[in-house]
């Protein structure tokens, strides 16, 4: 896993102390820095290697100022804005990139002062004048975003979120697991949608289920439940049954799979 630390400081020469560390482990560290004038990140300095000791692992943010995030998006700009405990403090730096990025030096930050709102166009396109190094917003996508407060001399603990500037339904639904069903009921489970296909963030699950020859009905149950036990179903009968993902945008059901009820009970 790799770890960003923001640090703000006047001084030409600097120091800073990295908590939150695993005992008895090699890390690597590299360095990178921003003039509050230009704006402008400096190039990564090369990698060093350091151990811990084997020491327990101590608290990694004394304290929590940003109390809450909050995001929208309209037709060409995502929005965000926050709340903060200490209303002295004035400078924050945010980050956002892909929740599926793995690479560290892909993440992207700007510097904000004196406002507790920070607006990007969906079409953000690279500008070194305004500080901008990433490319579009990509719809679809899942972004992690994070503030990060400027207390003094200290980077303190972010407040992150995700979010999407564009969602649309999912690109496959879930399968369906009939298992071993019984006489009057069965119970079916499901796998989430992997993170590249649910295009949104998935509000519930239904479950089409139909007798053959029957009327369809259905139970829709929230996002985090993964099964679901359907009862008072008919003896010695097949049925179809179907799962469909839901978002803001929309639905997707995955394939419908058929099971039979036991003619008695065990």
């Amino acid at each position: 896993k790799t770890d960003t630390v923001m640090v703000a400081s006047e001084e030409t020469v600097s120091t800073h102390n990295l908590t939150g560390l695993w005992d008895s482990t090699e890390y690597l560290v590299a360095v990178r820095c921003i003039s509050v004038e230009s704006k402008l990140w400096s190039e990564w300095c090369r990698e060093e290697k350091a151990s811990t000791e084997e020491k327990g692992r101590p608290t990694v943010w004394s304290s929590q100022i940003i109390e809450a995030v909050r995001t929208f998006t309209t037709e060409e700009e995502i929005i965000l804005e926050w709340t903060v405990s200490e209303p002295e403090v004035t400078e924050y730096v945010v980050e956002w990139y892909e929740e599926m990025e793995t690479d560290p030096f892909s993440r992207s930050w700007q510097y904000i002062s004196n406002s507790t709102k920070w607006k990007a166009n969906k079409k953000l396109h690279t500008n070194i004048l305004f500080f901008f190094f990433t490319e579009n917003f990509k719809s679809f996508v899942c972004y992690n975003i994070s503030v990060y407060p400027i207390y003094g001399n200290k980077v303190e603990a972010p407040y992150s979120i995700q979010t999407y500037v564009q969602e649309k339904e999912p690109s496959e639904g879930p399968v369906a697991d009939t298992g071993f069903p019984g006489k009057n009921e069965v119970t079916i489970k499901w796998k989430e949608i992997s993170k590249d296909k649910r295009n949104g963030f998935i509000n519930n699950y239904t479950i089409f289920y139909k007798p053959e020859g029957g009327k369809e009905l259905n139970e829709t149950v929230n996002s985090d439940v993964l099964q679901y036990t359907l009862k008072s179903l008919q003896a010695n009968t097949q049925y179809t049954v179907y799962i469909m993902a839901s978002n803001r945008a929309g639905g997707t059901s995955g394939e419908p799979k058929t099971f039979k009820t036991l003619k008695f009970s065990k």
